[in-house]
């Protein structure tokens, strides 16, 4: 409200000087005209009124109310004075004029100063006030941040003692607990191990059942007169090769087994891994059981045989020419053992009885000679 009233006063200071000073310039002339003393009349009575309000020095103003009423009252004779006492008074008046003109510009200057030291004032005010604000802020983040801080410390240090009494009441659980669960588990383990020998012993009773049934039918084979004569491959498989020589050793069969074959377990005896590890077995066992006269090597068919049976000289047909002259040669029966089916299929259509091992769909890994 001051504020307001100090730029108005100052507004209304400045239309003064302007007036008085137009008025000093321009002389009497100026002044005859009345409304000129009344308007600087008012104007010095507002201004002055509010210096008094605002506690202002009022000598301008007061200079300038006295000097318009001069020239109110004697504005007949501003023109043209005809006494010394008018014209003392008018010259006197019209001096008063600047003198109140520059009284009030020094009082103007003076506010002008005094505004901007307080604006001045007002604006440091202001930025101490938001740096402080600023200031403040930090502190109450920092103090939040500590408050945060330890909010969570608490949390977890209650969380803590929330999961160290949970695992102390685990762990006197457990203890309870942990006597029973082994005698579970090991209840557990005895059925399990009580299934799997009963399965282990079910399998083998099978196996050994089917065995027996493939041993009996292989011995019907042989009573009707028909000579076991093997293919490579037959040597050349786990399964296989343990059924040759149980049949050899219990059953004391006679066996068939082409020069073919025995060269072609020499070419593979050096090979690595189980291919070479059965080939040699393969080969001690025609060896023994040749010394023993169960096991009978047939020999190379002719070129001409071979051909006027519909056979190339490729190994698998000079072993399957082999037996066939055997067959028709010495006019016996001949099963040909094989796991290879095109061996199968050119020995079917040649007329010869095959027999086929893994078809029977049994496993004599676990046998032991």
């Amino acid at each position: 409200m001051e504020s307001a009233i100090s730029k108005n006063l100052m507004k209304i200071n400045q239309i003064i000087i302007l007036l008085q000073i137009l008025v000093f310039i321009t002389g009497n002339i100026f002044l005859a005209i009345l409304i000129v003393p009344i308007g600087l009349i008012l104007l010095n009575t507002l201004s002055t009124i509010l210096a008094i309000k605002e506690n202002k020095s009022k000598t301008g103003n007061l200079l300038g109310i006295v000097a318009s009423f001069v020239f109110l009252i004697l504005h007949k004779e501003v023109i043209h004075p005809d006494t010394v006492p008018v014209i003392l008074a008018i010259n006197v008046a019209w001096f008063i004029y600047p003198v109140s003109s520059i009284i009030l510009m020094i009082h103007l200057r003076k506010e002008r100063k005094l505004l901007h030291r307080i604006q001045r004032e007002r604006d440091e005010g202001r930025s101490v006030i938001e740096s402080l604000g600023a200031n403040d802020m930090l502190q109450d983040q920092v103090y939040e941040s500590k408050r945060l801080k330890q909010d969570r410390l608490e949390r977890l240090r209650k969380e803590r003692k929330s999961l160290s009494r949970t695992r102390t009441l685990d762990a006197k659980q457990q203890k309870k607990i942990k006597p029973k669960e082994n005698r579970v588990r090991l209840q557990q383990k005895a059925y399990q191990s009580k299934g799997l020998r009963q399965e282990k012993e079910n399998r083998l009773a099978k196996e050994s059942g089917g065995f027996d049934h493939l041993i009996a039918q292989v011995m019907r084979w042989v009573e009707k007169g028909y000579i076991f004569s093997v293919d490579t491959n037959v040597l050349l498989d786990e399964s296989s090769l343990q059924f040759i020589h149980y049949l050899l050793e219990k059953q004391r069969i006679p066996l068939n087994v082409s020069i073919v074959v025995l060269n072609e377990l020499d070419h593979k005896k050096n090979e690595p891994g189980k291919l070479g590890a059965f080939a040699r077995k393969a080969i001690r066992l025609i060896e023994h059981y040749q010394e023993n006269e169960q096991i009978h090597l047939i020999q190379i068919p002719s070129k001409k045989f071979l051909y006027k049976n519909s056979l190339s000289l490729i190994p698998d047909d000079r072993i399957i020419g082999g037996y066939l002259a055997e067959q028709i040669s010495k006019d016996v029966k001949i099963m040909i053992f094989s796991n290879d089916r095109s061996v199968r299929v050119k020995a079917r259509s040649l007329g010869m009885e095959i027999y086929d091992y893994n078809n029977k769909g049994l496993s004599i890994k676990e046998l032991k000679v």
